[in-house]
């Protein structure tokens, strides 16, 4: 009964976010997006499959709850373009991704990753899509859902020879254009 009980929230959650992103592909929504999705790549790189499974808890809990808040509020944005503005979707799936990031690996790429995710929120009122409020909430629900559910990852005898390396190397930097496409953005290189 359980199991079908989270496939069904699993597979409505898919169905959620498919429609919720379906709407516009924009560039925020891609760093919003390669912050979950290159953790879920690393932890299976690794074989962190516990680590692999709370991500996906906490991703599409904070889905879930983001979509629910949004349509029960029905708060309209900024530029007066459509409702679903309180929270911002965006930042709580980026803040969701860096939470993992940092909770389950540590502050040394928890850091870069909520810097990435601070962009995400600070683009999305940039564009006028959200308010600040907005922004703060969705990280906060990101935070939250990953203080839920993330446990830190703990190395064992059992895991595979490439768990029992020092680590990887993580390098960041901030990146920034002033031509005429101006943005802030933050390069990542991971070292295995």
């Amino acid at each position: 009964m359980l199991t079908k009980l989270k496939w069904i929230i699993f597979a409505s959650s898919l169905l959620l976010m498919m429609s919720v992103q379906a709407k516009d592909f924009n560039e925020s929504e891609k760093i919003a997006l390669s912050i979950p999705v290159s953790a879920l790549l690393y932890s299976a790189y690794i074989r962190d499959y516990e680590g692999m499974a709370q991500l996906g808890y906490t991703f599409f809990s904070v889905l879930q709850v983001t979509e629910l808040i949004k349509h029960t509020a029905d708060k309209p944005r900024p530029d007066d373009e459509g409702g679903y503005s309180f929270p911002s979707g965006h930042t709580s799936t980026a803040f969701s991704g860096a939470s993992y990031w940092q909770m389950r690996y540590g502050w040394k790429i928890g850091v870069p990753m909520y810097v990435a995710a601070a962009l995400v929120g600070y683009s999305r009122v940039n564009t006028k899509a959200h308010r600040w409020v907005e922004v703060f909430a969705g990280a906060a629900l990101g935070y939250v859902g990953g203080l839920i559910f993330t446990r830190p990852y703990e190395q064992s005898a059992s895991l595979s020879s490439v768990n029992k390396k020092k680590g990887p190397q993580i390098n960041w930097a901030p990146a920034v254009q002033l031509d005429d496409k101006k943005y802030l953005g933050v390069d990542f290189q991971v070292v295995f």
